[in-house]
């Protein structure tokens, strides 16, 4: 067998210079196909930190909402849920029998109104005994699990019996999917 004298000719020098431009080749071929990544990297966290500050931004203004609407609800609860209520001749009727009126003539109609709400118009006549009945009937709608306004004109007319025949519209508000 021969023995391998290849690395008796060895320049120590040259080889470490190879070496040296080998790696400083690889090195910059790192650098120039690895920057793009970098800068990409980069716009891509500047957006998300813009993301970021548009998401608190929403989440904030989420909340102010959120926070004013339950204090709306907290207000005006009461209200509101008349809007929800279905309206019903009997227990309308019995109100108004709960008041002291008499032969009760209702007619209801159906509106299609500008306005958003405006649901049903009612029209009462009916006898009552002294205007304290219409009074307290006034009361009564307050309390009532609809919402109405009373409209005028509203006409008081003295009969011989010593009675009041009364005559007057109620408008109905309710949402406007209910009672169609």
């Amino acid at each position: 067998m021969k023995k391998d004298n290849s690395l008796d000719n060895l320049n120590l020098l040259k080889f470490s210079m190879h070496i040296l431009i080998f790696v400083c080749i690889c090195c910059a071929l790192i650098v120039f196909l690895i920057m793009p990544s970098f800068k990409s990297h980069e716009e891509s966290r500047v957006r998300l930190l813009n993301q970021n500050d548009i998401n608190s931004d929403a989440q904030t203004k989420l909340t102010l909402s959120t926070n004013k609407l339950e204090e709306l609800y907290s207000s005006y609860g009461e209200i509101l849920s008349k809007f929800t209520s279905e309206f019903k001749q009997d227990d309308f009727m019995s109100l108004l029998s709960e008041n002291n009126f008499t032969n009760i003539n209702i007619s209801i109609s159906d509106v299609n109104s500008s306005e958003a709400y405006l649901n049903k118009n009612i029209k009462i006549n009916a006898i009552i005994k002294d205007p304290s009945n219409f009074y307290s009937f006034v009361y009564g709608l307050e309390k009532y699990k609809n919402l109405f306004k009373i409209d005028y004109p509203i006409s008081f007319k003295s009969t011989n019996q010593n009675n009041i025949k009364i005559q007057m519209n109620l408008k109905l508000y309710s949402a406007p999917d209910l009672n169609r």
